[in-house]
């Protein structure tokens, strides 16, 4: 019962994910994204620790929550942004709540970028998501600041969050695509 209140969120598209599929498919595929989202997350830190700090890199998770946020509603898409925040926050030595923040703010940015653009089309995601992006890095960068943590080259950090953000807009269109094909392959709720 609280799995199909919790999944049945109203969505953008007018309807739901569990109209469409199963819930059990549309737990186990929200799982999924979960799952995915923390190994990103994993090979992200392992990544960074070979490469040195820096910001180019495509901000998968804002894209994955955008996703949820489509497809689950607020709900999931809160429940998606504080959970991988907060795993961000246990896995990195800075101080905790600051990614978890981040997170939160990325999907406010999130809520509000598709009220002015359609996040069904592959032009909205990318705008919503470039524009996410671009949000969660300079709240970061207020953050780090409030909290006296140094910042080296600001215009180098300009420029690498500005990358992060174009590659992280021309990726989501294909992952929503790829995402709602995998959801397809789920029977349909019978009637």
């Amino acid at each position: 019962m609280f799995l199909r209140r919790a999944l049945s969120g109203p969505a953008l598209s007018g309807g739901t994910i569990i109209e469409e599929r199963s819930v059990k498919a549309a737990a186990v595929f929200y799982l999924f994204l979960w799952w995915l989202g923390s190994v990103f997350i994993l090979l992200k830190g392992c990544w960074m620790s070979l490469s040195g700090p820096g910001f180019f890199d495509p901000d998968l998770l804002t894209v994955l929550t955008a996703y949820i946020f489509l497809r689950y509603g607020k709900t999931g898409a809160g429940v998606f942004a504080a959970g991988q925040g907060f795993l961000v926050d246990i896995f990195s030595c800075g101080l905790h709540g600051i990614f978890t923040t981040v997170c939160l703010g990325a999907l406010g940015a999130i809520y509000l970028g598709c009220r002015f653009f359609h996040l069904e089309t592959p032009r909205g995601r990318a705008v919503t998501v470039f524009v996410a992006v671009i949000f969660k890095k300079i709240l970061l960068l207020l953050l780090f600041l409030v909290f006296s943590m140094k910042i080296s080259g600001p215009w180098n950090l300009a420029w690498t969050s500005l990358l992060s953000a174009f590659l992280s807009a021309v990726v989501a269109p294909p992952v929503f695509y790829l995402f709602d094909r995998w959801m397809s392959i789920f029977p349909k709720e019978a009637a």
